[in-house]
């Protein structure tokens, strides 16, 4: 998707279906509180995964780094904005 401006709440729609379509998570299970690796079990592959697929749907480059403090889909949220924002 070409850089727009997007609410933090189309991130949201947009990381849901990707989480969904790309990790296996089921839909019910998606909130922003919700933790990665306990609540969504994500494990290394899903990361990576999960990395690529941001940086396709959203046009942002995530590095390891990035998502060292990462814990939440909050959290990825606040990732994408900050990251869309630099660009």
């Amino acid at each position: 998707m070409p850089k727009e401006i997007m609410s933090e709440y189309t991130i949201e729609e947009m990381l849901k279906k990707l989480m969904i379509d790309r990790c296996g998570i089921p839909e019910e299970k998606f909130r922003p509180d919700a933790t990665l690796q306990g609540d969504l079990e994500l494990d290394s592959l899903d990361a990576v995964e999960l990395a690529m697929g941001l940086e396709d749907e959203f046009t942002i480059e995530v590095v390891d780094q990035d998502l060292v403090n990462v814990r939440t889909v909050r959290d990825l949220i606040t990732l994408i904005v900050r990251k869309r924002d630099a660009a």
